[in-house]
């Protein structure tokens, strides 16, 4: 299982939740986009070992190595049952390949202040919208993010990280980057709360 030890791009062969997008509200240089989660992807780079060269036709009509049901997915979910992997959220700024993690967005698992980050940028959004859009969200089962108009692409992606990670100078470079990176955005969504709820007060 691949380990992100930065906050680059996402790489292909990962392991990743991919979300379905929808624009829920604007507010000036804001949209204030929708994302839920739709199907796990994974790069042949890692289920490649697993393909045994035997086919099932799908209701699409497309053809599935039968290795994928019988041995991949299995897999996958039995190191997320024990708890060794974890699906954290990403607001990445593209929906292609070149797309670049602006920063996390973890809605289950993850680091404490990677959910207090998604936490702020709800809260940001929720103050954005219109109580009947937000109502709307919530029983879509949409997460919502303020993202300025200009990354006309944003889309959120789960990649799947090791829940215990080796002792090693890569990985305390990417925690001290992870700390500073969340704590900036957080102080950033609740600058917009504050502008927000002065300009509300003002009117």
């Amino acid at each position: 299982m691949q380990f992100l030890p930065n906050y680059g791009g996402v790489p292909r062969e990962l392991l990743k939740g991919v979300f379905d997008r929808t624009k829920v509200g604007e507010q000036g240089p804001f949209v204030v986009w929708g994302f839920r989660s739709n199907h796990l992807s994974a790069g042949r780079g890692l289920y490649g070992p697993f393909l045994i060269g035997q086919f099932t036709k799908e209701d699409d009509g497309k053809r599935r190595d039968a290795g994928m049901d019988a041995s991949f997915w299995p897999a996958v979910h039995t190191l997320t049952d024990l708890g060794l992997v974890e699906p954290v959220g990403m607001l990445l700024d593209g929906d292609d390949h070149e797309a670049e993690i602006i920063h996390p967005y973890a809605i289950r698992g993850g680091e404490p202040a990677e959910r207090e980050l998604a936490a702020a940028a709800e809260m940001a959004a929720r103050a954005m919208v219109t109580e009947g859009q937000f109502n709307w969200s919530v029983e879509e089962s949409y997460h919502l993010v303020p993202v300025r108009k200009h990354i006309a692409k944003a889309t959120v992606a789960e990649v799947f990280r090791l829940k215990y990670r080796p002792h090693t100078t890569a990985t305390a470079a990417w925690y001290a980057l992870m700390q500073q990176t969340t704590a900036e955005y957080i102080d950033h969504y609740q600058t917009m709360m504050k502008d927000r709820g002065a300009a509300t007060s003002a009117a």
